[in-house]
């Protein structure tokens, strides 16, 4: 009856963030590594799917994400349900995610830890490291979990200065001159509708 409930506020809450102009939607199983495939099977997956299927019903139009810390071995069961991108964190195997879900769009999984104590060569090689297992499509890259407010601004700026930078290793180089007249724009993909790159919340 109380997971009952929870289910439903989330439900309104987040269909509320919708109606109020939300473009994308997250939900968090922020327990996951602490209650166990067992419990989450019986307990929290049946409202995990209750929720993005009141929602999809609601607002098709928005897509869901969903972030089961600690519990990567949900991922195919919460694609299935309907979630349209996967959160990783630190304990997901990216190859192993990957090769399971190859066309299914993926979120994550930076180390933050490095933009702590990293330097920008130590963030752009692990940016390439992840680019380089998850792929540059279909992802949204992001930490493994949220800024803890020690990060060095210099590193964060490292981070999405790689991110922007990466270069698949199997991609056809183009001449230099090609390269310099494409400018950045090879490197942004289409906009949603009603959504516009650059922006800054």
């Amino acid at each position: 009856m109380l997971l009952d409930s929870l289910g439903d506020i989330v439900i309104e809450y987040l269909s509320a963030q919708a109606k109020a102009g939300a473009q994308m939607l997250q939900v968090f199983e922020a327990m996951g590594m602490f209650i166990g495939p067992e419990s989450l099977e019986k307990h929290a997956m049946p409202q995990m799917e209750r929720i993005v299927a009141a929602l999809k019903e609601r607002h098709p139009e928005v897509p869901l994400l969903v972030f089961p810390r600690g519990a990567a071995y949900a991922l195919p069961q919460l694609q299935k349900a309907g979630y349209d991108v996967l959160t990783l964190d630190d304990t997901a195997n990216r190859a192993t995610v990957r090769s399971e879900l190859p066309g299914v769009c993926l979120q994550g999984n930076f180390d933050p830890s490095l933009l702590v104590e990293g330097t920008p060569a130590t963030v752009a090689a692990a940016v390439d490291s992840m680019l380089d297992e998850l792929g540059s499509q279909k992802l949204i890259a992001n930490l493994a979990e949220g800024l803890g407010g020690k990060e060095q601004c210099e590193l964060v700026a490292a981070f999405v200065d790689a991110v922007h930078a990466y270069t698949p290793k199997d991609a056809p180089k183009q001449p230099a001159s090609a390269s310099a007249a494409a400018g950045t724009s090879s490197l942004q993909a289409a906009a949603p509708d009603g959504f516009e790159w650059g922006q800054t919340f």
